[in-house]
């Protein structure tokens, strides 16, 4: 242990650890954190992400889905930003708003589709042109 036994008390009293020295999840602060970030824009230093748009919508709903907090509330709104992607030629998705579709951003945009599961956002899936 590298940590010095205050170090260790102070991460201890703020909840980052238990007794025995494990780290604990706030699940609570990490679901408000997640929810955040799909209900709000993007922040400033977050502008070189903007091409990632559809990465950054399923790792946060995968995560919110994993700890038990899938956000029903926030399933239209996840739809839009994805349909917002959607490549002008209908060919696959882009990384963000008036973007050409690309290989990697489908691929997200398919995962975060499949986790909203509702029959509305499994229909934007163009299978044939997917293929």
């Amino acid at each position: 242990n590298d940590l010095h036994e205050s170090d260790v008390e102070a991460l201890r009293e703020a909840g980052f650890l238990s007794a025995a020295q494990e780290p604990l999840l706030l699940r609570d602060k990490t679901v408000a954190y997640l929810r955040k970030g799909l209900e709000h824009p993007l922040g400033p230093s977050y502008v070189s992400l903007d091409a990632s748009r559809p990465w950054l919508v399923y790792w946060m709903l995968h995560a919110l889905e994993l700890l038990d907090a899938f956000p029903e509330d926030l399933v239209p709104r996840l739809r839009n930003t994805l349909r917002a992607c959607l490549a002008s030629d209908n060919l696959g998705f882009g990384g963000g708003f008036l973007q050409a579709g690309h290989t990697a951003p489908t691929y997200a945009s398919v995962l975060a589709l499949c986790t909203l599961g509702d029959e509305e956002s499994l229909a934007m899936i163009d299978r044939e042109a997917t293929y």
